[in-house]
């Protein structure tokens, strides 16, 4: 079920003047994203080195621990595979329902209208219209929609609250082979599963139980707006039951301490506190983390480049702004400019990652920072050709 509502606004179009002093205005924020981008490069390829080195670190010193003689490894970093253990199940306070898992996290969603908008601009004289269609479609959601920020609000009325918020319950003491986890390695316990044979919880609510849901209204094959439905996904098993299944295994590179795993600090500061789950060696954990260590420094990088060009885009808005009034010129100087900018966008991220890496490997970062001149070269040579071209 679904219907929809259209709004025809108006605005004025800005003048020549008027786009010149936005352009103008805009090359601030363009500094700022432009700084922003510096910064993050640079910090990237520090944090990226420092990782690395962490990692060869660990991998050269752990050692698996013996459970037969761990007092021997106390204060060292150690790897281990073993059970999870917990000595309570934990508890949903509202359903008062008890599971054997690290974590329960309950889901809270509601039956209500959710707005959906599409806008599509025009010029109309000295005018810009803009119509804006708004959908409304009946959807099942944990977050809450307020109506009264509807387009239109009438016939779409929402609830103003859930009765029952979503929320994560954590168990404080775990352990595995009766050594205690610390609270770092208990965060990293998040492979969630939703719990398809609901317990009957143990007092008498207005719940009836479908599917993999607590549901709370009228007939679940015919909800209504404003009915709710709980649902449950637990992470790290501590023993084995019908309702969560087979008891987790869990691999693990942390310093042993007095009969608890805890964070390694390694020589350049940076902590060692792995928990996998499943038996998985300790050069599989690093190379794991060595894995995402690259993804994350080339995800950054790209990020970082992006921002460089939308903040060079911004700064340098204002030359096409200028000649935006001649279709022909404005299309070339358009396409100068981005040339331009990627160019630029290019030789500085190359400069900064060099700079980056100085510290660390000064070879490579000066091969780096030569490189950086190969976009400068290219472009120059085409652009001598195009010359050399237009003067015969």
């Amino acid at each position: 079920m679904k219907d929809q509502h259209r709004r025809v606004t108006y605005r004025h179009k800005p003048g020549f003047l008027e786009r010149v002093g936005n352009s103008c205005m805009g090359v601030l924020v363009g500094i700022c994203v432009f700084l922003i981008s510096i910064i993050l490069l640079y910090y990237n390829e520090g944090r990226s080195v420092a990782v690395a080195i962490m990692l060869e670190e660990g991998l050269n010193n752990v050692a698996s621990l013996e459970m037969s003689s761990k007092w021997q490894f106390n204060g060292k970093l150690v790897h281990h595979i073993g059970l999870l253990e917990a000595e309570n199940d934990i508890q949903d306070d509202y359903y008062k329902i008890k599971l054997p898992c690290v974590k329960l996290k309950r889901t809270v969603e509601m039956y209500q209208w959710i707005e959906h908008s599409q806008s599509k601009e025009t010029n109309v004289g000295d005018k810009i219209e803009t119509e804006t269609t708004y959908t409304y479609d009946l959807e099942w959601s944990s977050t809450l929609s307020q109506s009264r920020n509807f387009a239109e609000e009438i016939g779409h009325t929402n609830p103003r609250d859930f009765f029952l918020d979503s929320t994560t319950h954590s168990l404080e003491y775990v352990t595995s082979q009766g050594i205690k986890l610390s609270g770092t390695l208990i965060d990293k316990i998040n492979w969630f599963k939703t719990i398809h044979n609901l317990p009957v919880p143990e007092h008498s609510s207005k719940a009836t139980i479908h599917k993999h849901y607590f549901y709370h209204g009228g007939d679940p094959l015919y909800p209504e707006v404003g009915d709710t439905r709980t649902s449950f996904q637990c992470a790290g098993v501590t023993r084995e039951t019908n309702h969560v299944g087979k008891r987790d295994v869990v691999s693990i590179v942390a310093m042993l301490k007095d009969d608890k795993f805890t964070t390694y600090s390694s020589n350049n500061g940076h902590s060692i506190a792995f928990l996998y789950r499943g038996s998985v060696s300790a050069e599989q954990i690093f190379r794991s983390e060595e894995s995402s260590n690259s993804t994350l420094t080339w995800a950054l990088r790209f990020i970082g480049m992006i921002l460089m060009y939308v903040g060079l885009s911004i700064m340098t808005n204002i030359i096409t702004t200028l000649v935006d009034w001649i279709p022909v010129v404005r299309q070339i100087v358009a396409f100068s400019v981005a040339s331009f900018n990627m160019t630029l966008t290019l030789f500085l991220s190359l400069l900064v990652i060099a700079f980056g890496w100085l510290r660390f490997r000064p070879l490579f970062a000066t091969t780096l920072a030569a490189a950086s001149l190969l976009p400068w070269l290219i472009s120059s040579k085409r652009a001598r050709a195009a010359f050399d071209r237009f003067s015969r």
